[in-house]
């Protein structure tokens, strides 16, 4: 083979050697991107569902406030009838015994 045609053959080869690397590293970053935007989906995933958790549980939490004040405000009105119940009681004690 003439040297000039072996040089020329010998830079083609080269240059495939090259272009395979080249697309060897494309490929694997291709892979890697593709991992990565998979670990991005599955991130985002975990936050909606988060997110929903979050706005579920504020929703009942503002229907245990309200339902909570309410009890509250139940206990009080139970609190002071008892009171007036105990105090008439303690009167018709005192009568009973004069």
């Amino acid at each position: 083979m003439k040297p000039l045609v072996a040089t020329q053959v010998s830079l083609i080869e080269q240059g495939l050697r090259d272009l395979q690397a080249a697309l060897y590293e494309i490929k694997e970053e291709g892979h890697r991107r593709n991992a990565e935007r998979e670990q991005l989906l599955q991130e985002n995933w975990r936050l909606k569902k988060e997110t929903s958790t979050h706005q579920h549980a504020s929703q009942e939490y503002d229907g245990l406030l309200a339902e909570n004040q309410k009890l509250q405000s139940l206990h009080a009105e139970l609190r002071a009838r008892l009171l007036k119940i105990l105090a008439h009681t303690k009167a018709l004690g005192m009568e009973f015994h004069e």
